[in-house]
C-alpha cells in the first residue's frame, strides 16, 4: 500500500483575520521601535533591498540568498558556484518590479572574460515557450543559469525553477521527492510575504502574484498529479516504481525526479537545459505534450527538431553574442533565416554589381579626360562604399559526416533466427523471446522501446554475431 504523502494548509482560509493580525503585529513592533530608537538597523554589506520600488527598504542578505537559492529549483553545487565566480552578468530590469513579463536591457553575459553575450534586449513573457538555440559553446547554458541564480534583477515574487541536475539521493521516495519540493517553496513564499508586508504594508502590490502563486501550491491532490507527472516519465511498479528511495534510482531516473519536481511545482519562469536527456521515446512524447500546454513562461534548450518543433512558440537564436528573436518554432525559424540569407544576399549582390559599375565607369571617363564626371561618379562611388553591407553568413553545418564505400557483404549480414536472451538465464526473464530479424547493408533501422527492455543488450548481441 502506498505511503501517503500529504501537505499541510499553508494558505489562511479567513483573509479578513489575517490582515487584522498583521496590523496588529506590526502596530507592536512600531511600539518597540519607537521605545528603543537606537535600535540598529541592517544595511550596507547586511542588508539588500526588495522593495523593487522605491528602493526604501531592506532585509538581511542571509535571508535573500537563501530565498534566492531555493527559488531557482535545487541548490546549486560547489561546481556552479565555482562557475559562477567566473562569470559576469549585467542586465537593467526595464520591466516594472511587479510585472510578471519581464524585460532586460543591456543584457551581457561573459565567462572567464569571454563575451558570450553584449548588451543585449532579454524578453520573457508569460504564455510564450522559447527555444534558445545556438552553437555548442555559444552560452545557452550560461545565459540560463544567470537567470536562474538571478545574477539579473528578476523581481523576487517571481518563481524560477533550473533544471540542472538530478534530485539527490535521499531515503524519500520520487513522489516525496517531488512533493517536497513544492512544501520548501511554499515556506520561501510565505516567508517572503511576512517580509513585504512587515516592510512594506498590505497594499504591495507583489502580495497579489504571491498569494495566486499560494493558491496554485495548494496541498489538495498534491499526490496523484505527482504520481501522474512521474508515470509520464516512464515510472512504472514493473521498471522503476515511483516509491522507490532515491538513493536506490541511478542518475538518470534521479534526473526525471528533478524534471517532475520542475513540471509539478509549474513556476512562473521553467528553465530547462536539455530536458529530453535520459528519456526514452515514450516520455519524450509525453514531455512534449505536457510542455506544449504550459500557460506560464518556458526558456528551453534542446537539440532535439522534433521537440523544438512541438514545443515552442518563439525562437531565440544567440549567435555572435546578439541574442535575436523568432516568431514560431524550430521549423518557423529556419524558414524565415533562408529566406532573411537570401534576401540580405541579393542585397549584398546588387550592391557589389552597383560599386563595380561605378568603379569601371570612373576609370573609362578618366582615361578619356572627363575629369568632371569621373570625379562625379568616384563621390557617389565613396559613399556606397561607406555604406555596404557584409556578404551573410549562410549557416552551415559544423560537422559533416563522411561514409567512404566499401565491398558489399550478401545478405543477410546480421541473421537473427528463433533467438531469445535473458540474463539468467532463465525463460520467464527473457528481455526477448524467438526474435526473427535480418539485417543487410540497405538496412536502415531505429531501434526504439522503453528504458530497460534490452535495446542495447541487442546491440551487443549483434556484435556477438558479426565476432
Amino acid at each position: 500500500m502506498d505511503k501517503p504523502v500529504t501537505l499541510e494548509a499553508k494558505v489562511a482560509v479567513d483573509k479578513k483575520a489575517e490582515k487584522e493580525a498583521k496590523k496588529a503585529e506590526r502596530a507592536a513592533k512600531k511600539a518597540g521601535k519607537d521605545a528603543n530608537p537606537n535600535a540598529k538597523k541592517a544595511t550596507g554589506a547586511d542588508a539588500v533591498d526588495i522593495s523593487d520600488v522605491d528602493g526604501s527598504t531592506s532585509v538581511p542578505l542571509d535571508i535573500v540568498k537563501e530565498l534566492s537559492e531555493d527559488a531557482a529549483g535545487l541548490k546549486i553545487t560547489k561546481e556552479q558556484q565555482r562557475v559562477a565566480s567566473n562569470r559576469a552578468t549585467t542586465g537593467v530590469l526595464a520591466s516594472t518590479a511587479i510585472a510578471r513579463d519581464i524585460k532586460f536591457a543591456s543584457f551581457s553575459v561573459s565567462l572567464g572574460g569571454r563575451s558570450l553575450v553584449t548588451d543585449c534586449d532579454l524578453e520573457l513573457t508569460q504564455g510564450c515557450r522559447y527555444g534558445l538555440l545556438g552553437d555548442n559553446g555559444s552560452g545557452k547554458s550560461s545565459v540560463l543559469a544567470a537567470i536562474a541564480q538571478r545574477e539579473v534583477p528578476v523581481p523576487k515574487h517571481m518563481s524560477v525553477f533550473h533544471l540542472h541536475e538530478e534530485a539527490p539521493p535521499s531515503e524519500m521516495s520520487g513522489v516525496e521527492a517531488v512533493i517536497n519540493h513544492v512544501v520548501e517553496e511554499t515556506a520561501r513564499l510565505e516567508a517572503m510575504v511576512e517580509q513585504i508586508m512587515e516592510e512594506c504594508g498590505l497594499e504591495d502590490e507583489r502580495l497579489v502574484s504571491i498569494n495566486a502563486r499560494l493558491d496554485e501550491l495548494d496541498s489538495t491532490g498534491a499526490e496523484p498529479r505527482a504520481r501522474k507527472i512521474l508515470a509520464g516519465l516512464g515510472f512504472a511498479d514493473h521498471m522503476v516504481p515511483a516509491d522507490r528511495p532515491t538513493k536506490h534510482m541511478s542518475g538518470g531516473w534521479r534526473m526525471r525526479v528533478a524534471l517532475a519536481q520542475a513540471l509539478f511545482a509549474a513556476p512562473e519562469l521553467l528553465l530547462l537545459d536539455e530536458p529530453t536527456n535520459h528519456l526514452d521515446l515514450e516520455a519524450c512524447v509525453w514531455l512534449e505534450e505536457h510542455l506544449a500546454n504550459y500557460s506560464k513562461c518556458l526558456l528551453v534548450v534542446s537539440h532535439s527538431q522534433d521537440f523544438l518543433n512541438a514545443v515552442c512558440t518563439h525562437t531565440m537564436w544567440l549567435a555572435n553574442g546578439t541574442i535575436k528573436y523568432y516568431g514560431g518554432n524550430y521549423a518557423k525559424f529556419v524558414a524565415t533565416v533562408e529566406e532573411e540569407e537570401r534576401l540580405q544576399l541579393r542585397v549584398y549582390e546588387k550592391q557589389q554589381a552597383d560599386m563595380d559599375k561605378l568603379e569601371k565607369f570612373v576609370e573609362v571617363n578618366r582615361a578619356n579626360g572627363v575629369a568632371n564626371s569621373a570625379k562625379s561618379k568616384k563621390k557617389v562611388l565613396g559613399k556606397l562604399q561607406d555604406g555596404a553591407v557584409e556578404r551573410p553568413v549562410v549557416r552551415e553545418p559544423s560537422l559533416v559526416f563522411s561514409f567512404p564505400e566499401c565491398s558489399r557483404l550478401a545478405p543477410p549480414v546480421l541473421p537473427f533466427d528463433e533467438v531469445s536472451f535473458s540474463y539468467s538465464g532463465k525463460p520467464e526473464e527473457f528481455l526477448y523471446e524467438k526474435l526473427n530479424l535480418g539485417v543487410d547493408c540497405d538496412s536502415r533501422v531505429a531501434l526504439v522501446g522503453p528504458n530497460g527492455c534490452g535495446k542495447s543488450t541487442l546491440l551487443a548481441d549483434c556484435m556477438l554475431i558479426t565476432c
